[in-house]
């Protein structure tokens, strides 16, 4: 079964304003919103569910925060996975989904890089010389406001005492693959991404680990949106957490949560 993957614009409907791009979508088709961590691991494991079950699943990758105000604003969708809690937090308390279908999936870490080529290595410890480092250059992250990626960097920044040095030395990425992709294109000399984001392109390397007590555990939630009517929404994301769809994510390097029975 052929899966496709949508561009925001093809899967926002901002509601008086951005009318729903005619797609021919089937009933049966899942619409999902998705981190850009996530990808990869996505795109196999819903290879895989299309397979076994002949749904079709559309799926539009970009900044938490950005998706959940499409959300909000009335974008066309039935599951959204989040990068971190504070935007599923923030679609539960405006009732935009459906709570007892809300989990967590699984866990990633927080890593500095540099460039392939840059031999740099550094522990990460309260009061880490990052300016220094920097020497006046930038540093490369999701933004803060829409990427929940910016938030665990900056948290992680405050609570090691070295954000007040470096806040005016950020390139802020609307996401956070484009924070990464600006550390490979020699745009960033140094960021801050996920973990398994160092996999996702040959032109970065590992410079450092934040420690975990840096900032709060990076946990992706889902939950199906209030407004879907497809009842195989709920069924996909349960597969999601099935001992059938883990291998997908672990050999991406997150960390698994917790497994449940399959489709």
């Amino acid at each position: 079964m052929r899966r496709v993957r949508l561009s925001v614009p093809e899967l926002v409907m901002l509601v008086g304003l951005v009318l729903w791009a005619p797609l021919a979508a089937r009933a049966s088709d899942i619409i999902v919103l998705g981190p850009t961590s996530f990808q990869e691991a996505l795109e196999e494991a819903d290879a895989t569910y299309s397979a076994l079950t002949g749904t079709r699943i559309l799926v539009s990758y970009d900044a938490s925060g950005t998706q959940a105000k499409q959300i909000e604003a009335g974008a066309k969708a039935d599951l959204f996975i989040a990068g971190g809690l504070e935007w599923v937090d923030y679609l539960e308390e405006r009732k935009l989904i459906k709570p007892d279908t809300r989990a967590n999936l699984v866990r990633n870490g927080l890593v500095l890089i540099a460039p392939a080529s840059d031999r740099t290595r550094l522990d990460i410890l309260p009061g880490f010389a990052l300016k220094d480092l920097l020497g006046g250059r930038k540093l490369s992250i999701a933004d803060p406001e829409i990427s929940t990626a910016g938030v665990y960097a900056r948290t992680a920044l405050q609570r090691l005492g070295s954000w007040p040095s470096v806040e005016k030395q950020l390139l802020l990425a609307p996401n956070l693959r484009a924070a990464l992709t600006a550390v490979s294109q020699g745009k960033a000399p140094f960021g801050i991404t996920f973990e398994t984001e160092v996999a996702a392109d040959q032109g970065v390397r590992r410079v450092g680990v934040f420690p975990s007590a840096s900032h709060p555990p990076i946990v992706y939630p889902m939950a199906v949106l209030a407004g879907s009517t497809n009842i195989e929404a709920t069924h996909y994301a349960t597969w999601l957490r099935s001992w059938e769809a883990m291998p997908f994510f672990a050999k991406r390097g997150f960390t698994l949560i917790g497994a449940v029975a399959g489709h």
